[in-house]
């Protein structure tokens, strides 16, 4: 369980940077699209990628938190 725990902390630290980057594209995307060098369909698909990394990062601490519940408490975790 403890490397569970680990392996989600890795891992969403990796989704963070990971967002990060989709932000500063997002900017480049915006900035694209305000001269006419992009289209709204590129930058709404952008948005779209950020969205998606923030439910990924949403569902990442919702299973690091059941997993520490799991850790520290296993009695109360419905293991079925």
């Amino acid at each position: 369980m403890y490397y569970k725990i680990r392996s989600l902390e890795e891992n969403y630290a990796a989704a963070q940077q990971g967002l990060l980057l989709l932000e500063d594209n997002l900017k480049v995307q915006q900035i694209k699209t305000d001269i006419g060098m992009g289209t709204k369909n590129e930058l709404l698909a952008v948005e779209l990628e950020i969205a998606s990394a923030r439910q990924a990062l949403a569902e990442l601490n919702y299973q690091h938190h059941l997993a520490i519940l799991a850790f520290e408490k296993p009695w109360a975790v419905n293991r079925n």
